[in-house]
């Protein structure tokens, strides 16, 4: 396996986290699993809730990095733009069920 395809980056979504409003909790517990199954976080970094920004900083994370891990906000209310960001960075449309 190469080191690309074996790096991982955790970022973590939310201006709540950028704001200092709530800690990033989810990103610890991410790399203690992650060293669990033999793999170890490469990067964290926190998500500004853009749309637009986010769609190219995980592109971007995707052509360093073997996997991208993404926390937050997946929330049901329509400000929350991860998912639409994630279909965007990937290319691919957003499917809801």
């Amino acid at each position: 396996m190469s080191a690309r395809a074996r790096s991982v980056a955790v970022g973590a979504g939310g201006d709540e986290l950028l704001e200092g409003d709530h800690p990033d909790t989810n990103s610890a517990e991410i790399a203690r699993a992650l060293l669990e199954v033999g793999r170890e976080a490469a990067r964290f970094l926190v998500l500004r809730d853009d749309e637009e920004a986010l769609a190219r900083e995980l592109a971007h994370l995707c052509t360093h990095h073997g996997t991208v891990i993404v926390t937050g906000g997946f929330g049901p209310t329509q400000e929350d733009v991860t998912r639409h960001a994630v279909a965007r960075a990937a290319g691919v449309p957003l499917e809801v069920s």
